[in-house]
């Protein structure tokens, strides 16, 4: 469990030193580093652009205390919800609470940046996976991924991802053939050299041993650097089509419950993030959803075209 929680931490101190380039800031050590809330502030004050209350001589455990709570409370103005975590947790060094905190503020700030609003759980996978499908059914239908673990275990999903926008670079029938490890190590140069995607994760860690919310951060990296393709609908038959149309309705049922729900706590701040989500999904989702679903509707005829001209040759056949 230790060695686990050491792995993940890789990745989340890559992330975050990537989100500090512009500052003096780098984290070497997750749980170390954070310890005296100067570079928890810095990673906040670049993520959210705004400043921070801070002590910068931090030679006393209170003063370390003073800029966690700081830190934590400017989450809280920021409407993220923090359960069960306090500036003790983080000054003692606990992994469990350290590694929830910064997953907590990866899903606030890079998944905001792909126009996903400040969604989690099951509501943040099923976006995101739709995100990163849409690359992958035009740089490689079968590499299709329905999770973030085992779909990307062999490679093929991050190079048919990086191959819908750049196929000059990768070509998947060559990749086909070779090692998971070497797909992995290709698709992941070629996103830092060519979209300036920082390597997060390590080839051997992803074959041997996928971790979601480190696939998951990868990901939301990656999309957001690559250029929008625009809405893609792959209808190959009409049980494609109802598939597809059955991801969409789920998706639209499961908005329309999610908006119907009173924010908890009712506070100025989650009535806030509420309108804010609401802004996102009307100005940015919706309008994609509405071409996926004129795009079905269009994939739709031209299949039923062709069953009933099908069907008529056999009939005079």
């Amino acid at each position: 469990k230790q060695w686990y929680q050491r792995r993940v931490a890789i990745t989340a101190g890559r992330w975050a030193n990537v989100q500090l380039k512009q500052s003096d800031a780098e984290v070497e050590d997750l749980f170390e580093d954070l310890k005296d809330g100067l570079k928890l502030i810095a990673l906040l004050e670049t993520l959210s652009k705004k400043p921070i209350k801070k002590t910068q001589r931090v030679k006393m455990n209170i003063h370390k205390l003073q800029n966690l709570e700081h830190a934590l409370r400017h989450l809280e103005k920021e409407g993220v919800k923090l359960v069960n975590i306090s500036n003790e947790d983080i000054l003692n060094g606990n992994h469990k609470l350290t590694l929830g905190l910064i997953w907590t503020i990866i899903c606030r700030y890079q998944f905001e940046n792909l126009s996903m609003g400040n969604v989690t759980g099951g509501k943040l996978k099923s976006l995101l996976l739709a995100k990163c499908n849409q690359s992958i059914i035009i740089g490689y239908p079968p590499a299709k991924a329905h999770n973030f673990t085992t779909s990307f275990q062999d490679g093929m999903a991050f190079c048919a991802m990086i191959a819908a926008h750049a196929p000059e670079d990768v070509n998947m029938d060559v990749v086909k053939e070779m090692a998971p490890i070497d797909r992995h190590t290709l698709a992941f140069k070629i996103a830092e050299e060519k979209f300036g995607v920082s390597q997060l994760l390590e080839p051997t860690d992803t074959v041997n041993n996928p971790d979601e919310k480190s696939i998951m951060t990868y990901i939301a990296a990656l999309t957001s650097k690559l250029p929008d393709l625009g809405v893609h609908v792959d209808v190959t038959n009409l049980e494609d089509y109802a598939a597809h149309a059955k991801t969409v309705k789920d998706f639209l049922n499961e908005k329309k419950k999610s908006l119907d729900e009173d924010p908890l706590p009712v506070t100025i701040e989650t009535i806030q993030s509420e309108l804010d989500n609401l802004k996102v999904f009307g100005a940015n989702i919706m309008p994609d959803k509405h071409k996926e679903i004129d795009l079905l509707a269009k994939a739709y005829k031209e299949k039923r075209k062709k069953y009933r001209l099908r069907l008529c040759v056999d009939t005079t056949a």
